[in-house]
């Protein structure tokens, strides 16, 4: 037995988004590195055939928008354009921020879209916090109160979740069992350019009899030997 050599084959698989607390911080991370969203947003606009269907999904939820759209805000946007905003981060996150802005009578003065990706909250969901870049640690994180019928003043957040029972704090895609493949479609765009930038295409398994060469040098003689004869 002791004249075989035996490796450990580790299989890659799709982010699982974890929501802790962290000492010091008001706020539940996001995911791994405080950062899921913008893993979602990245699988999004780079896999050709799940960023299709996200925005055929869209079109067909929002349509034509509200015959008489009006207003949202004193920006000019309609609330339309705030529909097609809501109705993205629905289908990328299961969940969408507003920005909600009582005037001095108690009544809605403006209601802005805020991404998806750049909020969030506490463990209670009474306070939501939020940064343009949630890696850069010198922005300060603006702290804003959960939106509430009882206290209508200054400027609050409305938050909407759909259930699900991973978490109570942020929501999870739609396409949770489908992301080892979306993952996939962009790695095999990728390994595709990389065949016709390069030249090289690895249809074989080189297996070295003695084990691994004994020394930097002769690695690295191989990998040219290989590299000379098997790309242009």
């Amino acid at each position: 037995m002791d004249n075989y050599k035996y490796i450990e084959l580790k299989f890659d698989s799709a982010k699982m988004p974890v929501f802790k607390e962290t000492k010091g911080k008001l706020w539940v991370e996001y995911g791994e590195d405080n950062n899921y969203g913008q893993y979602l947003l990245n699988l999004y606009n780079e896999s050709p055939k799940h960023g299709a269907i996200i925005k055929s999904k869209c079109g067909y939820i929002a349509g034509q928008g509200f015959e008489n759209p009006g207003t949202a805000n004193s920006k000019g946007e309609s609330w339309n354009n705030i529909l097609r905003r809501i109705t993205k981060d629905d289908e990328l996150f299961r969940g969408f921020y507003l920005q909600v802005i009582w005037n001095k009578l108690g009544q809605i003065a403006d209601v802005f879209h805020i991404e998806f990706n750049k909020v969030r909250t506490n463990k209670e969901l009474t306070s939501f916090y939020v940064k343009n870049d949630w890696k850069d640690s010198r922005e300060k994180a603006r702290e804003y109160p959960a939106f509430n019928l009882n206290e209508r003043v200054g400027s609050q957040i409305y938050y909407y979740k759909e259930y699900n029972p991973l978490s109570d704090i942020y929501p999870v895609p739609s396409y949770m069992q489908a992301l080892n493949y979306i993952e996939s479609d962009i790695q095999v765009s990728r390994h595709i350019l990389g065949n016709a930038k390069q030249g090289f295409v690895g249809s074989k398994l080189i297996n070295l009899n003695n084990g691994k060469p004994p020394s930097e040098e002769e690695k690295g003689e191989v990998e040219r030997q290989l590299l000379k004869k098997f790309t242009g």
